[in-house]
């Protein structure tokens, strides 16, 4: 029988001897003894944190805490730790003011520009709707109110034909004060005098203008702050990417001198002349750093089932004890038979990972003993870093082939030297947001993830699109509209319609998570990459297509312009898709997650070790790149319709109000700051944003001032042509500004040293937790212990 004695605070697990047992039966149970015992021994002396049993709840707590920018204080202060014992991150003491602190001071040195900048933007927005409401949407109002007047209404309650155009003006004036456009613009052209009509038309170009120059607006703003911070960007001090490739088609672990006589030889057979007679910058020391990449999938996988078998053994060990108090001699042999099962178990993993790791032991890893693994699988990848920028640029050119290059080469239109020619060669990746398990995989185990996703991605945005569009184009069809207004429609057709409405938004909320879900599994290199596969799809389709296309169908198809009724539906889908979005994002689904995981871990604590619980509860990433598409589109929203309703920018500017203080509050007491999303990310959301809806800002303004000529064939080319100048020459008109006028400087700082990838690996490595293992196998072994902690 095993039993757990407490003497002198320690648990110890002895295994009472049969009567009957034989001297044999006897040494095992010994044997048992010693493997039970080692297993509480290894939790309770283990030198690494992550593996402390039971956890600490308060540790745990501590650990959330220091994701904060705002912690807890009374938390923190029960212990005297500057930095989290798990994971080293430090914990901010500062006193800091969610509402009125400066977020640049608080995030720049450590996070970056981008959650700052988020604000930024929306302070801009805020003041961009203040203005245009100001000089459109004021004038446009007080004309539906004179136009719609009560007094009138009431005297013609009866509309004849003389009134009929009267009455469809203003059919719907109780409704955002929403008025016929096609009427109001008659209303200026024919009946209101010169001054009143000529403000209307330059109120309306102006707001175009604004909408239609906000990419550049934005650039402009963005290049400010980042020149202003820009010593103080992480992102701007690394500068890892300007001097190191990334190599694939490695044969082996190929030593420094070889690879720099690949390179040599390289260069100076390359077919441009201008390449090849710079062979001689090629000089040692050429290397500041080689990486060999490894793949380590199998042994993650092992990891996290000893883990699991770990903390089973644990859970077996106290439960055979509570058993034995109780002398219920069935569950006594169920634990037993379960411990005996989990001890095969570990031992068959630990052998597998000694198979995968040898004699290497991942915590003593040096940058310099890195090439010298031979137990784990070497992937054919690895990463060189060159000690000089310009042999960097020497060596990239050389190797660098386009797409038509490659084609020409196995054509054989062209002839490249066959030494450069087995390798594939490219600038290297950041190292923030680096996923070292990915680029260490089978390269084509990851192309087929990468085709699965895109296969999974095309069907969700079919399946998104028909949801969207055709429950669009079946209740709003003129037809439809008619026999509803007349109540002639079937209960078939009644039916349908009801199931649709439930319907469209659980399958689109499922293709949109199946996409997120199918994208994390891609095995992109970075975190950047992935970041951008999720901005092309929200963007293009989630927010351009579900969002216009009905509006295309309604001017389109059924001559909307001439129908209110068609306008004011597309104005109430619009406003409810943008009320939708806010709602979505003050329960965002990664804060109902993480709550939920937290419960759950908090609950039953005693199935994880302490590193398992601080991962669980730990605060999720603010979801930068959704908050910022959903400030995107609500300015467009707002700028797009106030043409035909001014109200719906009032709600879009109080939507920005209250995301602005209510993101404060989360950025500093509910979510962790996740310094992976750049300047440089955001930057790209922006543009891709921007090319996306600049199509749709010029068809919707078209259709609705068609009839104003001056704005069509003067107005319209004006805008667009000066538009197109500012994206063309871009920098060169935003640094004119900025650099030559405003007279800023991009001040360099060294001060702050780089993380290297040799650091930045090893300390991967090490996260797999993986040592233990060996060095407990090292130290016991005249007996069959049990693995890691």
């Amino acid at each position: 029988m095993i039993t757990i004695n407490i003497e002198n605070n320690e648990d110890k697990v002895l295994i009472q001897e049969q009567p009957s047992a034989t001297p044999q039966q006897n040494e095992n149970q010994q044997e048992k003894e010693i493997q039970f015992q080692k297993v509480l021994e290894i939790v309770r002396k283990s030198d690494s944190n992550y593996f402390k049993y039971p956890p600490d709840l308060d540790l745990a707590q501590l650990h959330k805490q220091a994701y904060y920018l705002c912690p807890n204080q009374e938390i923190i202060n029960k212990y005297q730790f500057n930095t989290c014992p798990c994971c080293n991150k430090t914990i901010n003491k500062n006193k800091f003011n969610w509402i009125t602190s400066d977020f640049y001071e608080q995030m720049t040195d450590e996070y970056g520009i981008a959650v700052p900048l988020y604000f930024t933007l929306i302070k801009f927005q805020v003041i961009i709707f203040i203005i245009v409401f100001c000089i459109y949407g004021i004038i446009f109002m007080k004309t539906v109110h004179q136009l719609c007047d009560p007094s009138k209404v009431q005297l013609q309650e009866q509309c004849d034909d003389y009134f009929s155009d009267y009455c469809k003006m203003c059919e719907f004036r109780d409704n955002y004060h929403f008025i016929d456009i096609v009427s109001l613009q008659k209303y200026f052209s024919n009946e209101a005098d010169n001054n009143e009509k000529n403000y209307f038309e330059f109120a309306a170009f102006f707001v175009f203008f604004i909408n239609l120059h906000l990419p550049f607006l934005y650039d402009l703003l963005v290049s400010y702050i980042e020149i202003k911070y820009w010593s103080r960007e992480p992102c701007r001090r690394q500068t890892e990417t300007k001097h190191s490739i990334y190599v694939r088609h490695l044969q082996n672990k190929m030593q420094p001198n070889e690879i720099f006589d690949l390179i040599k030889r390289c260069v100076e057979k390359h077919p441009n002349q201008d390449i090849a007679s710079q062979s001689d910058k090629l000089v040692d020391p050429l290397f500041k750093e080689i990486i060999y990449i490894y793949d380590v999938e199998q042994l993650i996988k092992f990891a996290s089932i000893r883990e699991a078998v770990l903390i089973e053994i644990i859970q077996n060990i106290q439960n055979y004890s509570k058993y034995c108090l109780q002398k219920d001699f069935a569950q006594q042999i169920n634990c037993q038979t379960k411990l005996e099962n989990n001890l095969t178990l570990l031992e068959d993993i630990n052998n597998k990972i000694q198979k995968e790791t040898g004699n290497v032991q991942l915590n003593q890893l040096t940058a310099d003993s890195l090439k010298d693994i031979d137990s784990l699988q070497f992937s054919k990848k690895a990463i060189i870093h060159f000690a000089d920028k310009q042999v960097f640029s020497l060596v990239h050119s050389n190797f660098k082939r386009t797409f038509f290059q490659d084609l020409k080469i196995k054509l054989k239109f062209i002839v490249h030297p066959k030494l450069s020619d087995k390798i594939a060669v490219k600038k290297s990746y950041r190292i923030n947001g680096l996923f070292w398990n990915h680029l260490g995989a089978k390269s084509m185990d990851r192309v087929i993830q990468k085709c699965k996703s895109i296969v999974i991605m095309i069907f969700a945005c079919a399946i998104l699109m028909v949801a969207y569009e055709l429950i669009y184009l079946y209740v709003n069809d003129p037809d439809f509209q008619t026999n509803k207004a007349s109540g002639k429609l079937t209960t078939g057709e009644k039916a349908a319609t009801n199931i649709f409405t439930i319907l469209v938004p659980i399958i689109t909320t499922s293709a949109i998570l199946a996409v997120i879900i199918n994208q994390k599994k891609a095995q992109k290199s970075t975190f950047a990459h992935q970041e951008r596969g999720f901005m092309h799809f929200l963007i293009v389709v989630n927010y351009l297509l579900v969002t216009f296309v009905p509006y295309l169908f309604t001017f389109e198809l059924w001559n909307g312009k001439e129908k209110p009724a068609a306008i004011y539906n597309l104005i109430s889908l619009t406003q409810n898709k943008l009320i939708t979005k806010h709602i979505f994002h003050l329960f965002h689904i990664r804060f109902i997650s993480s709550l939920l995981r937290t419960r759950k871990a908090l609950k039953n604590y005693l199935q994880y070790f302490q590193g398992q619980l601080n991962q669980l509860i730990t605060p999720p990433f603010f979801p930068q790149r959704s908050r910022n598409c959903n400030a995107l589109y609500s300015i467009t929203i707002g700028l797009c319709l106030i043409y035909v309703c001014p109200l719906i920018t009032l709600i879009c500017f109080f939507f920005n109000l209250f995301m602005y203080f209510f993101d404060r509050y989360t950025t500093t007491h509910i979510y962790a700051i996740d310094k992976r999303f750049t300047i440089i990310l955001m930057r790209h959301q922006i543009k891709v944003y921007s090319i996306a809806f600049y199509p749709i800002k010029i068809y919707l303004f078209v259709k609705l001032f068609w009839d104003y000529e001056w704005l069509i064939y003067a107005g319209l080319p004006l805008c667009v042509s000066i538009s197109l100048l500012n994206i063309i020459f871009r920098k060169q008109i935003i640094n004119f500004i900025l650099l030559t006028i405003l007279k800023m400087e991009k001040s360099d700082s060294n001060q702050n040293k780089q993380e290297t990838y040799s650091e930045n690996y090893l300390n991967y490595l090490k996260s797999i937790y993986c040592y233990y293992c060996l060095k407990i196998q090292k130290q016991t072994k005249p007996t069959k212990l049990l693995g890691k902690y």
